[in-house]
């Protein structure tokens, strides 16, 4: 329980675990509230079972002298109304402690979800490459939810019951602790036994249901992302038996977690019952005469009234916590793993990055994770500015992740980014990215307007309209948006579901010349265009060429035919250098490549 605390603890900042000192504090006060609530019954019921002791109390009699009450009854009565008075304040004062330790916990939650997703979004592309998307969904949201609906209330509530429940079986020692101590006793020791028979089993279920969520979410995803394959092949019954499967396990796990604190539930009610009656024949058994035993009788109901939810919460709170603390183990596996450079150079204040004469790669080499061989061999390259370049080369042979590295999505295991001269550090990679426009062959779309899919990111006030129709015309789409009902107000759908590929690729390429970038990066951007729409935007993008730097990446040769110079690559190394009509000429890959 107390590594439970530790591992939980460091999850929140000092500012939280200040809040939860405070939240404490309130919990000890509420505690002491509810011990003079429980207290105040029992002089009550003295007095109704002999009200003659008001005449043989001083204090009792000058409050009844005080106040002129006409008879006994009356007094009773105003008794009563504060006793009852006591109580409201106490349960109201106990609603209110519960409802700031619930809030605090979802409010926890919200800050957990929200700094776990700012924590993927700063970490590298290559995290993306080896972490499945559904699983870091699964993370954000699933997880963080069980850790406070399952961990967190309950510890916090947990504690609550506990530090109530020392205090009143600390005042029925004070009154019997012959009594308070087999009590304390009896039910801690079945409460013990049945926790540590069914902790392992917690623990087990626990971390089957993080594995069977995961795989839950993986299926959605897949089935929703590959939703025109499975329609076409008639493979919604794969999909569905593999979900239907998992959620019949998860079920039954689930179905046993809840029961487990159920069953001790009716077993302590069993013998609290027994034990009332043996509190009735304990206290009779002493000679005890009826106006001594019911005042205790009703103090030792009151107190289990107040007792036994509260232990049956605390049984329930360990309960919940051993099933979920593999939620626990997630987040803190995460969040406590945090790369603080990423971290620190996220926070850095870049500085504009203005590139004159040239950018260069030096030695660069890189292995993609789990690969034994690089990617990229040792390449070293040169991009003058306001030129227009081609990479080319069969699948696979490098030019793609060369440009990932270029726009700084990964980092070379070996080697420097080189902007005139000067190497460009890790923490500077913003300010380069800064100036980048980047089309890739899969335009990512979100489901919202076409303006706001050009102007991607900003909110709607930062939106220059004029540049997003320059943007458009550039692209060779403004035409086709214009015709739309709603013009540029057009909802694109999902991942842009209710456009063509060709209109969605020429969008991603509105996107990229919306911030006017010193380097456009295209590749294959114009694979899904037609010849004609392409001829049209390569025309458009050519004349850019004296005002930025192009890198066109591509498989068709007449893509990159009027570029300045081609980079070729074969094998993660460059086979060859120079304008299309050199290549042509001197290698024998280019010449195979422009025959197939």
């Amino acid at each position: 329980m107390f590594g439970l605390l530790k591992n939980a603890l460091k999850l929140f900042s000092k500012e939280e675990k200040k809040k939860i000192a405070f939240l404490l504090c309130g919990v000890f006060l509420m505690a002491v509230i509810e011990v003079f609530v429980i207290a105040s019954i029992m002089p009550f019921m003295v007095l109704v079972t002999d009200p003659t002791i008001i005449q043989n109390n001083v204090i009792l009699q000058t409050v009844y002298n005080s106040f002129a009450f006409q008879n006994e009854r009356i007094f009773l009565l105003a008794l009563g109304v504060i006793v009852f008075f006591v109580i409201v304040v106490g349960n109201a004062f106990s609603a209110y402690m519960t409802w700031k330790t619930i809030q605090f916990s979802y409010v926890q939650g919200k800050l957990l979800s929200q700094r776990l997703f700012k924590h993927y979004l700063e970490k590298n592309y290559e995290f993306f490459i080896v972490n499945h998307s559904t699983e870091l969904t699964k993370n954000i949201l699933h997880e963080v939810n069980r850790f406070v609906t399952g961990l967190l209330v309950p510890v916090m509530q947990m504690l609550v019951k506990s530090i109530v429940s020392l205090f009143i079986l600390a005042m029925l020692f004070y009154i019997d602790p012959l009594l308070a101590i087999t009590i304390t006793l009896l039910l801690g020791s079945i409460y013990c036994f049945i926790y540590l028979f069914i902790k392992g089993r917690l623990s087990s279920w626990g971390k089957q249901s993080s594995l069977l969520h995961a795989k839950r979410y993986k299926i959605i995803g897949e089935s929703f992302d590959g939703i025109k394959e499975i329609k076409l092949g008639n493979k919604e019954d794969y999909f569905l038996n593999h979900f239907e499967n998992y959620s019949c396990v998860l079920a039954e796990i689930e179905a046993k977690q809840q029961n487990a604190p159920q069953a001790a539930r009716y077993m302590l009610e069993a013998i609290a019952f027994g034990g009332v009656i043996l509190i009735v024949l304990y206290l009779t058994g002493f000679n005890k005469n009826v106006s001594e035993t019911i005042p205790l009788l009703a103090l030792y109901a009151f107190s289990g009234y107040r007792l036994m939810p509260a232990l049956q919460q605390i049984f329930s709170g360990l309960s919940l916590a051993r099933y979920n603390y593999s939620a626990l183990d997630i987040l803190a596996q995460q969040l406590n793993n945090m790369d603080n450079r990423e971290t620190i150079a996220s926070s850095i204040v870049q500085k504009s990055l203005t590139i004159r004469n040239e950018i260069a790669l030096e030695k660069i080499q890189y292995f993609y994770p789990t690969c034994s061989s690089p990617a990229i061999k040792n390449i070293s390259l040169k991009i003058k500015m306001n030129t227009l370049v081609g990479f080319v080369g069969k699948t696979g042979s490098g030019k793609s992740t060369l440009a990932y590295i270029l726009i700084g999505l990964l980092r070379p295991h070996s080697g420097h980014l080189v902007v005139d001269g000067q190497r460009l550090e890790n923490h500077n990679i913003k300010s380069l990215q800064s100036i980048i426009g980047y089309v890739p062959q899969s335009i990512f779309l979100v489901d919202d307007t076409i303006t706001k899919n050009i102007a991607f990111g900003l909110q709607d006030d930062m939106i220059s309209f004029e540049a997003v129709q320059n943007a458009a015309k550039l692209a060779n789409i403004h035409e086709y948006i214009s015709s739309l009902p709603e013009g540029y107000n057009t909802v694109v759908g999902e991942k842009g579901i209710r456009l063509s590929g060709g209109q969605r690729q020429r969008i991603g390429i509105a996107r990229a010349l919306y911030h006017q970038p010193e380097i456009l990066i295209f590749d294959e951007a114009t694979s899904a265009l037609d010849t004609i729409t392409e001829k049209g935007v390569l025309d458009e993008i050519i004349n850019l060429r004296k005002k930025i730097t192009i890198v066109m990446i591509a498989h068709r040769l007449v893509t990159v035919k009027s570029c300045d110079n081609i980079f070729l690559f074969e094998d993660g190394k460059i086979a060859g250098e120079g304008t299309y009509d050199e290549l042509e000429s001197t290698s024998a890959i280019f010449q195979k490549m422009i025959n197939v």
